[in-house]
């Protein structure tokens, strides 16, 4: 049993030159298998699953990285909440672009860092 299969979208992964169409299985937070479509096996995962999303003509992708963001709300008005601005458009990992400096860094890593679910990164602005 799968906790989410993904049905139908269009897999682009570039580190192994896949860009098809595949069911996505996911167990315990990782991919268990790509299958195709119209197989039996992804026709029973299917049916198993916790979860099923038809991803019916959209892109299925390896979660990407923003190496430009701004994304201390709390202390800046340049910055937007990084979670809802982030993880929902696939963007999985940020760099922050220097919106805390060496002062404001701990309460970035406090309200920031250590509670988002985006994998956030930080460059410290020195002015």
């Amino acid at each position: 049993m799968s906790d989410l299969v993904i049905r139908n979208g269009t897999v682009i992964d570039p580190v192994v030159g896949l860009h098809a169409p595949r069911d996505v299985v996911v167990q315990n937070g990782h991919i268990a298998a790509l299958l195709e479509p119209a197989s039996a096996e992804a026709a029973t995962a299917a049916t198993t699953a916790t979860e099923v999303v038809d991803a019916a003509g959209l892109l299925v992708v390896p979660g990407m990285i923003d190496v430009h963001v701004h994304i201390f709300s709390s202390f800046s008005h340049y910055g937007v909440d990084v979670d809802p601005s982030c993880l929902a458009r696939g963007v999985t990992t940020v760099l922050d672009a220097g919106s805390a400096g060496a002062q404001t860094y701990p309460a970035f890593k406090r309200y920031v860092i250590d509670v988002s679910d985006t994998r956030v990164f930080a460059l410290l602005n020195i002015s």
